[in-house]
């Protein structure tokens, strides 16, 4: 069976590798199937709060298979599609902004809340799009587009991109 395998690697545990897999399954597209070894207080917790938070819809059926309904659906479609256009939308506002200033972007001018901005911010640094100064009078950080962020910038305005 595949858990003693998992398990006499040492590389993992049923505790640790069950939720991650219930998880994944309540994501995902479709419906998706898994047997587990015992029906325990945490596991029919866990599938409660699976379905009372995200809305998928998991069963337990004969010889204690799992089905979960992922629910892969138009919101989920739409956080990953916000997760792709952040970035690119926060890169293209900032390069703006430098452009007619020719001064770094200070923290206060970026419209940056929620978690999904505060990532896209932190991935245009990790990839050297942008650099992090000391701000200024009113601000804790400014940010410079590098030359490959004003390049990228350059690209997205040649294909009038403008924040779609």
């Amino acid at each position: 069976m595949v858990w003693e395998d998992i398990i006499a690697a040492r590389s993992t545990s049923r505790d640790t590798i069950v939720p991650k897999l219930r998880h994944s399954a309540a994501l995902a597209q479709g419906t998706s199937r898994y047997r587990i070894p015992r029906l325990t207080e945490h596991v029919e917790t866990n599938l409660r709060l699976m379905e009372s938070i995200l809305g998928a819809k998991p069963e337990i059926g004969k010889n204690l298979i799992v089905e979960i309904e992922g629910i892969y659906s138009t919101a989920m479609q739409a956080v990953l599609a916000a997760l792709k256009k952040e970035p690119i939308t926060l890169l293209y506002a900032i390069c703006a902004e430098y452009k007619s200033s020719k001064e770094p972007v200070p923290d206060h001018h970026l419209h940056v809340s929620g978690y999904l901005k505060e990532v896209a911010l932190r991935a245009l640094l990790s990839t050297g799009l942008l650099e992090r100064q000391p701000g200024g009078r009113l601000s804790i950080y400014s940010y410079k587009p590098t030359q490959a962020g004003i390049k990228y910038y350059r690209i997205l305005v040649d294909e009038s991109w403008g924040g779609k």
